[in-house]
């Protein structure tokens, strides 16, 4: 089942969907990036990491020996993926975490969520609800505060996979977070079915895949979850 706006909002408008790295919308949306027909996805974190810092545990984790050849398969990995769903992509330099000096300036991250919208101009944007990762409540907070200035735009969230699978106590806690900061959050509806393209698509990330130890079978077992935000 799945909320009826959103239902209705798949069918033919402009998506922007933002994903902190390569791998999270996909793996967390695969069957509404397939259904969509005009989607966009934009990175954050698709900077290489510097060349003479040493490769981060996660790294050497999805098999990488350098931060340029970890970026560069997740950048090739994210292309076949979204090559699949038919859909279109950009990302930005940012650096994830482990890789960067300094955090980064929520400000400057809303410049670069803002200048997504503006050069996609999508009708619906779809926000990562921000769990298990500092990158990925990064890229929350500045979506949810970027969103007030996005106007007649519809906003969604999505929770990320497989993290609210292995911890649902923190997609709670994290919920009841941004109500707190009056956030209008409620879940919107559940996609069960995932279809064997998006299976595919999903399946591209085998870095990812190898790092996070899971498989995308293991994956689907929890549904792709949506919320509404106001």
């Amino acid at each position: 089942m799945i909320g009826r706006e959103l239902r209705r909002s798949l069918d033919a408008e402009q998506w922007l969907i933002i994903s902190p790295h390569f791998d999270d919308a996909v793996l967390s949306c695969a069957s509404l990036l397939e259904e969509v027909k005009d989607v966009h996805v934009f990175t954050m974190f698709g900077g290489d990491g510097p060349p003479a810092q040493p490769v981060l545990e996660w790294d050497r984790d999805c098999g990488f020996s350098s931060p340029s050849v970890a970026m560069e398969t997740r950048r090739l990995e994210e292309v076949a993926a979204l090559g699949r769903l038919r859909a279109t992509y950009s990302w930005a330099n940012e650096l994830q975490e482990g890789y960067r000096s300094d955090e980064p300036d929520s400000r400057h991250l809303e410049r670069l969520l803002d200048t997504a919208v503006h050069a996609v101009h999508p009708a619906n944007v779809l926000i990562p609800l921000g769990l298990a990762h500092n990158d990925h409540r990064l890229v929350s907070d500045a979506s949810f505060a970027a969103a007030t200035k996005w106007g007649q735009l519809r906003v969604f969230a999505y929770s990320e996979r497989p993290y609210w699978q292995r911890n649902p106590r923190a997609l709670v806690r994290r919920v009841g977070e941004l109500r707190r900061r009056g956030v209008g959050i409620r879940s919107y509806g559940f996609r069960w079915r995932t279809s064997a393209v998006a299976r595919e698509a999903m399946g591209s990330y085998s870095s990812q895949l190898r790092g996070l130890n899971t498989t995308v079978n293991r994956i689907c077992l929890t549904p792709e979850h949506y919320w509404s935000v106001s």
